[in-house]
């Protein structure tokens, strides 16, 4: 993640709910990001900056990591579903697709496990119990829209 100094101006920061070690333990970056989208900045996506994190390396530790992962993407998904109304018809679009797209085979074939149906109702019981805990953002916490800052830094 790079952003411009000015950015810092208006952002407040890193979410503290999200994150290694928060109650939610992901979606930080896409979070921030999220938020200065919504203030009017752009973001560019740089497929060359490549970072690799080590991964699971037995079958069951593939599937604790897949459940983990998942249970933190629908209690994330629940967050921008409540605090950014206005990606809601998006959010539903790309979860459908999301949903219905044929897997991407990045390992050999069979060396990550499938969950189950009742494995995947499970996930989602467990991520939106997990947004339901979330403490609540306060409203004064929304982004102020470059068109709003630009005009109050035109006044002074």
């Amino acid at each position: 993640m790079a952003f411009r100094r000015a950015a810092f101006d208006l952002w407040p920061g890193f979410d503290e709910r999200l994150g290694r070690g928060a109650p939610l333990d992901s979606a930080e970056e896409t979070r921030a990001f999220f938020y200065l989208v919504e203030a009017g900045y752009r973001c560019v996506h740089a497929p060359d900056a490549i970072v690799w994190h080590p991964g699971p390396q037995t079958r069951e530790e593939w599937k604790q990591f897949n459940l983990h992962n998942m249970t933190n993407a629908i209690a994330y998904a629940a967050l921008l579903w409540d605090e950014f109304a206005g990606l809601l018809r998006p959010l539903v679009d790309y979860l459908l697709r999301r949903n219905s797209a044929p897997r991407r085979r990045a390992r050999a074939e069979g060396s990550v496990p499938q969950l189950s149906l009742l494995e995947k109702l499970r996930v989602v019981i467990a991520g939106l119990l997990l947004y339901s805990r979330l403490p609540q953002r306060s409203r004064s916490a929304a982004p102020v829209p470059v068109s709003a800052r630009e005009t109050s830094a035109a006044q002074k």
